[in-house]
């Protein structure tokens, strides 16, 4: 029986998703950040969406939010109150991975920065999809913003009449890229099997 005939597939073992037994907890909102963590529970992670009691703010686009946040499972938390913290802290120690896009200083002044991530769970991998680095880390970044300050729009309608698309490429290619640097940051810190 040559490779590729139906006996050899039907007794092939099913493939295993790539990410299964990964567990993330996403803190995101909007497009970029839960792009992410979309794209890690498509790759067969267990996702936690973790959201205020006001929810994600981008809730309101109906079925853009089910597409962004497909694949995961919700929970409220309130980590501005110490018993939501200890709650998502609880979480951290048996997760793989965190991915938040708070604007710059808000992991840390919520008690959840990376020296507090990495003392309770130190092989944890910390996904920080920020707007900006430097004295912009703190302003909120959305894609149209990111479009105007990069010449985007001028260079698609020119000087006098700047176009803006209402794709959000920077917004997709953040999230993707995030992804990648996940699966990339897992892969580097997973112990090396030895070969056989």
């Amino acid at each position: 029986v040559r490779d590729g005939s139906p006996a050899v597939l039907a007794r092939a073992p099913a493939a295993a998703t790539c990410l299964e037994g990964i567990r993330v907890l996403d803190l995101t909102s909007f497009i970029a950040g839960p792009v992410c963590p979309m794209l890690l529970a498509d790759l067969g992670a267990d996702v936690v969406k973790i959201e205020t009691a006001d929810g994600d703010p981008f809730r309101m686009t109906a079925f853009g939010f089910h597409g962004w946040n497909r694949g995961k499972r919700s929970l409220v938390l309130d980590l501005k109150h110490p018993q939501g913290r200890d709650v998502f802290l609880d979480l951290a120690r048996g997760a793989d991975v965190v991915v938040e896009n708070f604007r710059g200083g808000v992991m840390d002044r919520l008690g959840l920065g990376w020296e507090r991530l990495r003392r309770v769970s130190p092989g944890l991998v910390l996904v920080s999809i920020t707007g900006a680095e430097g004295r912009l880390a703190t302003l909120p970044g959305f894609d149209p913003i990111y479009q105007a300050r990069s010449g985007f729009m001028v260079a698609q309608g020119g000087d006098g009449e700047p176009v803006f698309h209402m794709i959000p490429y920077n917004d997709y290619c953040a999230g993707t890229l995030g992804a990648l640097a996940t699966v990339a940051a897992l892969v580097a810190s997973a112990p090396s099997v030895p070969a056989q």
